[in-house]
């Protein structure tokens, strides 16, 4: 069977597949409970996802060597500058070799779609790393497990094997980044009942 095309609507912040609307990652969380952020006042929120929004594209053009340094705003930049500093530390534990994928939208046969920021697969290992400039919550554990299906299902599709793999967030402040692991083996497990509940819901009208 040949799989339809997936498509995204960043107006819309919607996945389809063969046009039909599918769940993203965070859709599926926030629909959950796991990504709340209704106690937070707009101003602070909106600021906080300009942030965000610009810190990733930041740091997408700057690995696609596309990124003009003039043009970043000094508060985005103090972000970025962590970030590469993230990097010379990656590439000392060799993370960085082989493959790397940034930014790549992914489906998966689950029915659900997202975008990892950064995942890399060299010599059978995979590595997923997600950047946040914001708090820690407890979705962002099942979030890279949700990457991390969407990433294995798709190295699959290319005839890779994975043996090992490892998932981290990658907090950045403004002076300093912190690395944060997730080894739960029970978060993709979690997140596929959190899928299951999600679609049963959206079968019954229930949002």
């Amino acid at each position: 069977m040949i799989k339809e095309p997936l498509t995204f609507s960043a107006e819309k912040h919607e996945y389809r597949e063969g046009g039909c609307l599918i769940p993203s990652v965070t859709q599926v969380l926030k629909a959950e409970g796991l990504w709340d952020f209704s106690m937070v006042k707009k101003e602070y929120l909106d600021y906080a996802l300009a942030l965000g929004t610009a810190v990733h594209r930041g740091s997408e053009l700057y690995e696609l060597g596309t990124l003009d340094e003039t043009t970043v705003d000094p508060i985005v930049k103090k972000r970025l500058d962590q970030w590469l500093l993230f990097l010379e530390s990656a590439e000392k534990k060799g993370w960085l070799q082989g493959e790397g994928f940034v930014e790549k939208r992914l489906s998966s046969g689950l029915g659900y779609a997202g975008c990892p920021d950064r995942f890399y697969y060299c010599e059978k290992r995979l590595i997923t790393i997600d950047i946040k400039t914001g708090i820690k919550t407890p979705g962002t554990h099942l979030q890279t497990a949700a990457y991390e299906i969407l990433e294995r299902e798709y190295l699959l599709s290319q005839k890779k094997q994975v043996r090992e793999s490892l998932r981290f967030c990658v907090y950045l402040k403004d002076d300093s980044f912190e690395l944060v692991e997730h080894k739960d083996v029970f978060d993709s497990a979690n997140f596929r009942s959190l899928l299951n509940l999600y679609n049963y819901k959206k079968k019954w009208n229930l949002y």
